[in-house]
């Protein structure tokens, strides 16, 4: 069998770097993968065993006969979330390198619809992209994601935070959530910037060398190659554009819960919305077995654990996911096709390979 070239093919190898070096930590990333893999199936399994149900037969119906404009909304907010997460990932990163916004929003969409996939492969597929397009150093791409990764769940805490505090979605609500996310961005900015820059990691330095255990942890080769992006959450300009868009983000997703529940019959406010809407974006980021099932299925148990049940019944919870997920896979994919298109990965692979250390 010959083996895969240019593009995809770095992002093949890569994923089959996970079974050459499959000893030690490298085993147990395997087992993790595995374990994983087997509970998004079971997730799935159940939440499409629960849509399958006699008495859900009539909402799957209406599904197929949903008018036109519903779909279209649908359709919209899929894509207009899928934008939002494409102008983070370009806001972040400008305070790395600039890059251009149309090619930051078409290897996003590359890799989002890649993250329906196990082994992380749209992770790959974006460090690859803006290694050799843009010339964005490896090391600095690690520290973007965690950048990244800290502010998404910095603001989707303070509204889940809001949103249990409150127990509903008004002005009170509105006023906690914008509180939380202030002192959250002024705390961050601060924060960072006491590590950012030559100084700041002279500082960090001298504070791991009192630390002991946990200073070592802080100064290992892992941790190390994270601390760029103390330079990245310095930039209030950065952390608050970051925070308004994570915001229309959010608004987007929970709108699609809304519409979606709308399409079956099923009365769900924003109120209902907003922590799975929250809930399905964090699992189908982090999951390491790929967005599908874990999702679905962890959107649906933490929407019982709520008590989402009293207001909108379990079978009829997990309808709408399939029903989002669904909208959201046609958008995904469709996008990447285009911006496959665009990024060209057969001119990726023609440019010459850059040091690992730039």
């Amino acid at each position: 069998m010959s083996t895969p070239r240019g593009f995809w093919g770095r992002v093949s190898g890569a994923r089959s770097h996970l079974f050459a070096k499959a000893t030690g930590a490298g085993r147990r990333r395997i087992a993790v993968q595995a374990l994983a893999i087997l509970v998004s199936i079971g997730l799935l399994a159940w939440t499409i065993a629960g849509v399958l149900k006699p008495e859900n037969r009539g909402k799957l119906e209406s599904v197929l006969h949903a008018p036109p404009a519903s779909l279209a909304l649908l359709l919209s907010l899929s894509l207009a979330s899928l934008a939002c997460n494409g102008a983070t990932f370009w806001l972040t990163l400008r305070a790395v390198r600039p890059v251009p916004f149309v090619g930051t929003q078409a290897a996003n969409a590359i890799a989002s619809f890649l993250g329906y996939l196990p082994f992380k492969l749209s992770v790959i597929s974006r460090l690859i992209i803006h290694h050799r397009r843009d010339g964005v150093p490896v090391v600095a791409l690690g520290a973007w994601l965690a950048a990244n990764a800290v502010l998404v769940l910095g603001v989707l805490g303070c509204v889940i935070v809001a949103r249990l505090w409150r127990g509903a979605v008004d002005g009170v609500f509105f006023g906690a959530a914008a509180g939380l996310l202030a002192v959250f961005g002024v705390t961050l900015c601060v924060a960072a910037r006491l590590f950012a820059g030559a100084a700041g990691r002279a500082r960090y330095d001298a504070l791991a060398s009192r630390l002991g255990l946990i200073g070592r942890l802080m100064t290992s080769p892992a941790l190390a190659h994270l601390l760029a992006g103390f330079d990245i959450l310095a930039h209030p300009g950065v952390v608050a554009g970051t925070i308004v868009v994570r915001l229309l983000d959010l608004a987007a997703q929970a709108g699609r819960f809304v519409i979606a529940a709308q399409i079956i019959g099923v009365p769900l406010t924003w109120s209902g919305a907003i922590i799975p809407a929250a809930a399905f974006f964090i699992i189908g980021a982090s999951n390491p077995a790929g967005a599908v099932g874990g999702r679905e299925g962890g959107t649906s148990v933490i929407a019982s654990l709520l008590h989402l049940e009293s207001i909108v019944p379990l079978g009829d919870f997990k309808v709408i996911t399939l029903v989002v997920s669904g909208s959201e896979i046609l958008i995904f994919a469709a996008a990447a096709i285009v911006s496959a298109i665009y990024v060209r990965p057969d001119r990726l692979a023609a440019m010459p390979a850059r040091p690992a250390s730039t």
